[in-house]
Protein backbone atom coordinates (compact mmCIF):
# COMPACT_ATOMS: atom_id res chain seq x y z
CA UNK A 1 0.00 0.00 0.00
CA UNK A 2 1.25 3.48 -0.86
CA UNK A 3 -0.07 7.07 -0.55
CA UNK A 4 0.96 10.66 -1.13
CA UNK A 5 1.37 13.47 1.41
CA UNK A 6 2.33 16.90 0.07
CA UNK A 7 3.48 15.41 -3.25
CA UNK A 8 5.68 12.82 -1.43
CA UNK A 9 4.97 9.12 -1.82
CA UNK A 10 5.31 6.78 1.14
CA UNK A 11 5.29 3.02 1.48
CA UNK A 12 3.70 1.61 4.61
CA UNK A 13 6.14 -0.84 6.18
CA UNK A 14 5.88 -2.67 9.51
CA UNK A 15 7.67 -0.87 12.37
CA UNK A 16 8.22 -1.75 15.97
CA UNK A 17 8.85 1.85 17.01
CA UNK A 18 5.56 3.51 16.02
CA UNK A 19 2.27 2.02 17.13
CA UNK A 20 -1.34 3.13 16.81
CA UNK A 21 -4.59 2.60 18.68
CA UNK A 22 -8.16 3.84 18.79
CA UNK A 23 -8.38 5.57 22.13
CA UNK A 24 -11.98 6.75 21.53
CA UNK A 25 -14.48 5.70 18.89
CA UNK A 26 -13.40 7.42 15.67
CA UNK A 27 -10.28 8.90 17.30
CA UNK A 28 -6.88 7.39 16.70
CA UNK A 29 -3.40 8.14 17.94
CA UNK A 30 0.15 7.17 17.14
CA UNK A 31 2.40 6.65 20.12
CA UNK A 32 6.10 5.95 20.53
CA UNK A 33 9.13 6.74 22.71
CA UNK A 34 11.44 9.68 21.96
CA UNK A 35 14.55 10.34 24.07
CA UNK A 36 13.09 8.38 26.96
CA UNK A 37 9.71 10.14 26.92
CA UNK A 38 6.41 8.85 25.62
CA UNK A 39 4.90 10.85 22.74
CA UNK A 40 1.25 10.73 21.63
CA UNK A 41 0.10 12.23 18.31
CA UNK A 42 -3.63 12.54 17.61
CA UNK A 43 -3.29 15.01 14.74
CA UNK A 44 -1.18 15.79 11.73
CA UNK A 45 1.10 18.81 12.12
CA UNK A 46 -1.47 20.81 10.10
CA UNK A 47 -4.13 20.11 12.73
CA UNK A 48 -6.15 17.44 10.91
CA UNK A 49 -7.17 14.67 13.38
CA UNK A 50 -6.58 10.95 12.87
CA UNK A 51 -10.11 9.62 12.25
CA UNK A 52 -9.29 6.07 11.22
CA UNK A 53 -6.71 3.35 11.37
CA UNK A 54 -5.76 4.22 7.79
CA UNK A 55 -4.96 7.79 8.91
CA UNK A 56 -2.79 6.42 11.71
CA UNK A 57 -0.96 4.09 9.29
CA UNK A 58 -0.25 7.02 6.97
CA UNK A 59 1.17 9.03 9.87
CA UNK A 60 3.38 6.10 10.87
CA UNK A 61 4.70 5.87 7.28
CA UNK A 62 5.39 9.61 7.29
CA UNK A 63 7.32 9.36 10.56
CA UNK A 64 9.28 6.37 9.24
CA UNK A 65 10.34 8.39 6.21
CA UNK A 66 10.93 11.84 7.73
CA UNK A 67 11.70 11.02 11.34
CA UNK A 68 10.20 12.75 14.36
CA UNK A 69 11.07 16.41 15.03
CA UNK A 70 9.39 17.77 18.20
CA UNK A 71 9.44 21.32 16.80
CA UNK A 72 7.42 20.23 13.77
CA UNK A 73 4.72 18.73 15.96
CA UNK A 74 4.62 21.40 18.64
CA UNK A 75 6.00 18.95 21.18
CA UNK A 76 9.32 20.73 21.83
CA UNK A 77 9.55 21.47 25.57
CA UNK A 78 12.90 23.26 25.33
CA UNK A 79 11.22 26.58 26.05
CA UNK A 80 8.99 25.33 28.86
CA UNK A 81 9.91 27.25 32.00
CA UNK A 82 10.63 24.12 34.03
CA UNK A 83 12.98 22.72 31.38
CA UNK A 84 14.64 26.08 30.74
CA UNK A 85 15.21 26.45 34.50
CA UNK A 86 16.96 23.05 34.62
CA UNK A 87 19.28 24.10 31.79
CA UNK A 88 20.05 27.38 33.61
CA UNK A 89 20.82 25.50 36.82
CA UNK A 90 23.05 22.92 35.13
CA UNK A 91 25.10 25.59 33.32
CA UNK A 92 25.41 28.00 36.28
CA UNK A 93 28.97 28.76 37.36
CA UNK A 94 28.19 30.21 40.78
CA UNK A 95 29.45 28.80 44.10
CA UNK A 96 28.06 25.58 45.58
CA UNK A 97 26.22 27.49 48.30
CA UNK A 98 24.68 29.86 45.77
CA UNK A 99 23.86 26.95 43.47
CA UNK A 100 22.07 25.20 46.31
CA UNK A 101 19.98 28.30 47.02
CA UNK A 102 19.25 28.75 43.30
CA UNK A 103 17.99 25.15 43.09
CA UNK A 104 15.77 25.76 46.12
CA UNK A 105 14.22 28.88 44.57
CA UNK A 106 13.59 27.08 41.27
CA UNK A 107 11.78 24.22 43.01
CA UNK A 108 9.96 26.25 45.67
CA UNK A 109 9.14 29.55 43.94
CA UNK A 110 9.60 29.53 40.15
CA UNK A 111 8.26 26.19 38.87
CA UNK A 112 5.13 26.14 41.11
CA UNK A 113 4.15 29.52 39.60
CA UNK A 114 5.39 29.42 36.00
CA UNK A 115 5.19 25.65 35.45
CA UNK A 116 5.44 24.76 31.75
CA UNK A 117 4.77 28.24 30.38
CA UNK A 118 6.73 29.09 27.25
CA UNK A 119 9.45 31.49 28.39
CA UNK A 120 9.17 33.31 25.04
CA UNK A 121 5.60 34.27 25.90
CA UNK A 122 6.04 35.41 29.52
CA UNK A 123 5.28 39.13 29.66
CA UNK A 124 5.95 41.79 32.27
CA UNK A 125 2.43 41.52 33.67
CA UNK A 126 3.00 37.83 34.45
CA UNK A 127 6.23 38.71 36.27
CA UNK A 128 4.35 41.40 38.24
CA UNK A 129 1.76 38.78 39.22
CA UNK A 130 4.54 36.54 40.49
CA UNK A 131 5.98 39.37 42.58
CA UNK A 132 2.51 40.17 43.98
CA UNK A 133 2.03 36.51 44.91
CA UNK A 134 5.28 36.60 46.88
CA UNK A 135 4.30 39.80 48.71
CA UNK A 136 0.84 38.43 49.52
CA UNK A 137 2.52 35.59 51.41
CA UNK A 138 3.96 38.16 53.80
CA UNK A 139 7.63 37.46 53.12
CA UNK A 140 10.16 40.26 53.69
CA UNK A 141 11.00 42.85 51.05
CA UNK A 142 14.59 41.60 51.16
CA UNK A 143 13.44 38.08 50.25
CA UNK A 144 11.29 39.41 47.41
CA UNK A 145 14.25 41.42 46.11
CA UNK A 146 16.52 38.36 46.17
CA UNK A 147 13.97 36.15 44.41
CA UNK A 148 13.28 38.75 41.72
CA UNK A 149 17.03 39.18 41.25
CA UNK A 150 17.35 35.45 40.53
CA UNK A 151 14.41 35.62 38.12
CA UNK A 152 16.14 38.48 36.31
CA UNK A 153 19.29 36.33 36.06
CA UNK A 154 17.20 33.48 34.60
CA UNK A 155 15.75 35.62 31.81
CA UNK A 156 19.12 37.18 31.03
CA UNK A 157 20.60 33.70 30.68
CA UNK A 158 17.97 32.89 28.02
CA UNK A 159 17.94 36.37 26.45
CA UNK A 160 19.00 35.13 22.99
CA UNK A 161 15.97 32.83 22.88
CA UNK A 162 13.42 35.42 24.02
CA UNK A 163 12.19 38.06 21.54
CA UNK A 164 11.56 40.63 24.28
CA UNK A 165 12.70 40.25 27.88
CA UNK A 166 10.02 41.01 30.47
CA UNK A 167 10.73 43.94 32.75
CA UNK A 168 11.72 43.03 36.31
CA UNK A 169 10.69 46.05 38.33
CA UNK A 170 13.02 47.25 41.09
CA UNK A 171 12.15 46.21 44.63
CA UNK A 172 12.85 48.95 47.16
CA UNK A 173 14.26 47.67 50.45
CA UNK A 174 14.95 49.75 53.53
CA UNK A 175 18.65 49.40 54.40
CA UNK A 176 19.31 47.03 57.26
CA UNK A 177 20.58 48.68 60.43
CA UNK A 178 24.23 47.76 60.93
CA UNK A 179 25.32 47.30 64.53
CA UNK A 180 28.99 47.62 65.35
CA UNK A 181 31.41 47.65 68.26
CA UNK A 182 33.82 50.26 69.54
CA UNK A 183 37.47 49.32 69.95
CA UNK A 184 36.92 49.16 73.73
CA UNK A 185 34.06 46.69 73.29
CA UNK A 186 36.23 44.60 70.98
CA UNK A 187 38.99 44.61 73.63
CA UNK A 188 36.54 43.15 76.14
CA UNK A 189 35.64 40.28 73.80
CA UNK A 190 39.26 39.60 72.85
CA UNK A 191 39.94 38.77 76.51
CA UNK A 192 37.96 35.58 75.94
CA UNK A 193 39.40 34.55 72.55
CA UNK A 194 41.63 31.47 73.07
CA UNK A 195 45.30 32.22 72.43
CA UNK A 196 45.55 29.64 69.64
CA UNK A 197 42.94 31.59 67.62
CA UNK A 198 44.13 35.11 68.38
CA UNK A 199 46.17 35.64 65.17
CA UNK A 200 43.28 35.36 62.71
CA UNK A 201 41.00 37.49 64.89
CA UNK A 202 43.62 40.24 65.24
CA UNK A 203 44.03 40.10 61.46
CA UNK A 204 40.27 40.49 60.93
CA UNK A 205 40.10 43.30 63.46
CA UNK A 206 43.07 45.12 61.97
CA UNK A 207 42.21 44.86 58.27
CA UNK A 208 38.42 44.50 58.12
CA UNK A 209 38.58 41.77 55.47
CA UNK A 210 35.74 39.38 54.75
CA UNK A 211 35.86 36.28 56.92
CA UNK A 212 36.36 33.92 53.97
CA UNK A 213 39.23 36.07 52.65
CA UNK A 214 41.13 35.72 55.92
CA UNK A 215 40.48 31.98 55.89
CA UNK A 216 41.88 31.66 52.35
CA UNK A 217 45.06 33.70 52.86
CA UNK A 218 48.10 31.63 51.87
CA UNK A 219 51.74 32.05 53.02
CA UNK A 220 52.91 32.47 49.42
CA UNK A 221 50.78 35.61 49.09
CA UNK A 222 52.43 37.27 52.13
CA UNK A 223 55.56 39.26 51.29
CA UNK A 224 57.47 40.30 54.42
CA UNK A 225 60.81 40.95 52.70
CA UNK A 226 59.47 43.67 50.41
CA UNK A 227 60.50 47.29 51.00
CA UNK A 228 56.94 47.83 52.15
CA UNK A 229 55.66 44.44 53.42
CA UNK A 230 52.29 43.48 52.01
CA UNK A 231 49.88 40.60 51.41
CA UNK A 232 47.54 39.78 48.55
CA UNK A 233 43.92 38.70 48.94
CA UNK A 234 43.14 36.39 46.04
CA UNK A 235 41.64 33.22 47.58
CA UNK A 236 38.64 32.43 49.77
CA UNK A 237 37.34 29.43 51.71
CA UNK A 238 33.63 28.61 51.36
CA UNK A 239 31.41 27.47 54.23
CA UNK A 240 32.22 23.83 53.53
CA UNK A 241 35.98 24.40 53.71
CA UNK A 242 36.66 24.33 49.97
CA UNK A 243 39.32 26.62 48.49
CA UNK A 244 38.17 29.08 45.82
CA UNK A 245 40.82 30.90 43.83
CA UNK A 246 38.87 34.14 43.68
CA UNK A 247 37.36 36.74 45.99
CA UNK A 248 33.71 37.72 46.19
CA UNK A 249 34.19 40.55 43.71
CA UNK A 250 36.72 38.53 41.64
CA UNK A 251 39.30 41.25 42.23
CA UNK A 252 42.81 40.83 43.58
CA UNK A 253 43.46 43.15 46.53
CA UNK A 254 46.91 44.20 47.76
CA UNK A 255 47.16 45.58 51.32
CA UNK A 256 50.24 46.78 53.24
CA UNK A 257 51.32 45.11 56.47
CA UNK A 258 51.33 47.83 59.11
CA UNK A 259 54.22 47.58 61.62
CA UNK A 260 51.88 47.22 64.59
CA UNK A 261 50.40 44.05 63.06
CA UNK A 262 53.56 42.55 61.57
CA UNK A 263 53.75 40.06 64.50
CA UNK A 264 50.67 38.31 63.07
CA UNK A 265 52.75 37.11 60.12
CA UNK A 266 56.12 36.64 61.87
CA UNK A 267 55.50 33.08 63.02
CA UNK A 268 56.51 29.64 61.81
CA UNK A 269 55.50 29.12 58.16
CA UNK A 270 52.21 27.28 57.76
CA UNK A 271 51.86 24.34 55.39
CA UNK A 272 48.91 25.51 53.33
CA UNK A 273 47.20 28.54 54.86
CA UNK A 274 48.51 31.51 56.81
CA UNK A 275 45.96 30.82 59.56
CA UNK A 276 45.36 27.19 60.47
CA UNK A 277 43.47 25.41 63.22
CA UNK A 278 44.41 22.25 65.09
CA UNK A 279 45.64 19.55 62.76
CA UNK A 280 46.52 22.01 60.01
CA UNK A 281 42.89 22.53 59.03
CA UNK A 282 41.81 25.80 57.48
CA UNK A 283 39.41 28.13 59.24
CA UNK A 284 35.91 28.65 57.85
CA UNK A 285 33.47 31.51 58.43
CA UNK A 286 31.32 29.11 60.46
CA UNK A 287 34.22 28.23 62.74
CA UNK A 288 35.11 31.90 63.21
CA UNK A 289 31.51 32.75 64.08
CA UNK A 290 31.35 29.92 66.63
CA UNK A 291 34.56 31.02 68.37
CA UNK A 292 33.44 34.66 68.35
CA UNK A 293 29.97 33.83 69.67
CA UNK A 294 31.38 31.96 72.67
CA UNK A 295 33.74 34.84 73.50
CA UNK A 296 30.95 37.43 73.03
CA UNK A 297 28.64 35.66 75.45
CA UNK A 298 31.35 35.65 78.11
CA UNK A 299 32.10 39.34 77.52
CA UNK A 300 28.40 40.12 77.68
CA UNK A 301 28.10 38.37 81.02
CA UNK A 302 31.24 39.98 82.41
CA UNK A 303 30.98 43.52 80.96
CA UNK A 304 27.57 43.85 79.31
CA UNK A 305 29.02 44.06 75.80
CA UNK A 306 26.37 43.55 73.11
CA UNK A 307 26.43 40.21 71.32
CA UNK A 308 26.95 40.55 67.54
CA UNK A 309 28.11 38.11 64.90
CA UNK A 310 31.75 38.10 63.83
CA UNK A 311 31.06 39.92 60.54
CA UNK A 312 29.43 42.91 62.26
CA UNK A 313 31.88 42.86 65.16
CA UNK A 314 34.98 42.88 62.95
CA UNK A 315 34.42 44.00 59.34
CA UNK A 316 31.50 46.40 59.88
CA UNK A 317 33.08 47.68 63.08
CA UNK A 318 36.38 48.31 61.28
CA UNK A 319 34.63 50.46 58.65
CA UNK A 320 32.43 52.32 61.16
CA UNK A 321 35.37 53.09 63.45
CA UNK A 322 37.42 54.46 60.54
CA UNK A 323 34.52 56.65 59.43
CA UNK A 324 34.19 58.16 62.86
CA UNK A 325 37.94 58.78 62.91
CA UNK A 326 37.51 60.93 59.80
CA UNK A 327 38.91 58.72 57.04
CA UNK A 328 37.25 59.34 53.65
CA UNK A 329 34.85 56.79 52.21
CA UNK A 330 36.96 56.35 49.08
CA UNK A 331 39.94 55.07 51.07
CA UNK A 332 37.79 52.86 53.28
CA UNK A 333 36.15 51.40 50.16
CA UNK A 334 39.57 50.54 48.71
CA UNK A 335 40.57 48.56 51.82
CA UNK A 336 37.21 46.81 52.09
CA UNK A 337 37.39 45.71 48.46
CA UNK A 338 33.86 46.72 47.52
CA UNK A 339 32.97 46.37 43.85
CA UNK A 340 32.16 50.09 43.74
CA UNK A 341 32.48 53.18 45.91
CA UNK A 342 28.69 53.49 45.74
CA UNK A 343 28.42 50.24 47.70
CA UNK A 344 30.53 51.69 50.53
CA UNK A 345 28.60 54.94 50.55
CA UNK A 346 25.27 53.14 50.57
CA UNK A 347 26.18 50.83 53.46
CA UNK A 348 28.25 53.04 55.75
CA UNK A 349 27.65 56.73 55.05
CA UNK A 350 24.88 57.01 57.65
CA UNK A 351 26.85 55.38 60.47
CA UNK A 352 28.88 58.31 61.77
CA UNK A 353 27.10 59.37 65.00
CA UNK A 354 30.23 60.75 66.67
CA UNK A 355 31.05 63.00 63.72
CA UNK A 356 27.42 64.14 63.45
CA UNK A 357 27.29 65.28 67.06
CA UNK A 358 28.78 68.70 66.29
CA UNK A 359 26.38 69.17 63.38
CA UNK A 360 23.38 68.55 65.61
CA UNK A 361 24.65 70.83 68.37
CA UNK A 362 25.68 73.63 66.04
CA UNK A 363 28.37 76.24 66.67
CA UNK A 364 28.62 77.95 70.05
CA UNK A 365 25.92 77.63 72.72
CA UNK A 366 22.76 76.22 71.19
CA UNK A 367 19.61 77.84 72.62
CA UNK A 368 17.76 74.57 72.09
CA UNK A 369 19.77 73.03 74.95
CA UNK A 370 21.16 75.86 77.06
CA UNK A 371 19.50 78.86 78.70
CA UNK A 372 20.59 81.63 81.14
CA UNK A 373 18.64 82.41 84.32
CA UNK A 374 18.30 85.78 86.11
CA UNK A 375 21.52 85.15 88.02
CA UNK A 376 23.44 84.75 84.74
CA UNK A 377 23.91 81.02 85.26
CA UNK A 378 23.60 78.55 82.38
CA UNK A 379 20.86 75.97 82.84
CA UNK A 380 19.76 73.03 80.69
CA UNK A 381 16.53 74.00 79.03
CA UNK A 382 14.92 70.61 79.54
CA UNK A 383 15.80 70.56 83.25
CA UNK A 384 14.31 73.95 84.10
CA UNK A 385 11.89 74.44 81.25
CA UNK A 386 9.06 76.20 83.11
CA UNK A 387 11.27 78.61 85.11
CA UNK A 388 13.34 79.48 82.06
CA UNK A 389 10.27 80.28 79.97
CA UNK A 390 8.86 82.42 82.79
CA UNK A 391 12.08 84.40 82.98
CA UNK A 392 12.00 84.97 79.21
CA UNK A 393 8.66 86.83 79.59
CA UNK A 394 9.81 89.00 82.45
CA UNK A 395 9.52 86.66 85.43
CA UNK A 396 5.77 87.21 85.69
CA UNK A 397 4.97 83.52 85.97
CA UNK A 398 2.73 83.82 82.94
CA UNK A 399 3.27 81.28 80.18
CA UNK A 400 4.11 82.84 76.79
CA UNK A 401 1.48 82.67 74.09
CA UNK A 402 1.52 79.54 71.93
CA UNK A 403 0.51 78.95 68.38
CA UNK A 404 -2.19 76.53 69.40
CA UNK A 405 -0.49 73.63 67.60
Amino acid sequence: MSFKVKQMEFEITPSGRFKSREYRPGHWQVYFSHKGEQVFLQKWHDGNPLKSEDDADKLIAYLEMRGYDPKEWGKDNTYHFDEAAKVWLNLSTCSKDWLKERKRLIEKEFIPFFGKQDIREIKTIRVDQFRKALQDRGVSDKYVKNVMGELRAFFRFHRKSIPELPEIRKVEVQPKVINWLSSEEQDAIFEFIPEKHIRIFEFLRGYGTRLNEACGLKPDTVFLDSEIPYFVLVNTIDKSGNLKERTKTKRVRVLPIVPELAWIFETEPRATFEFERDGGKCYTSRAINRIWERASKKANKAYGVQILNAYNSLRHSWASQRLNEGFPLEEISAVLGHSSFEMTRKVYAQYRPERLMSVIKGRGVHRMFIGVNNEGEQVKLLQGKRNFRNEMVGGTGIEPATSGL
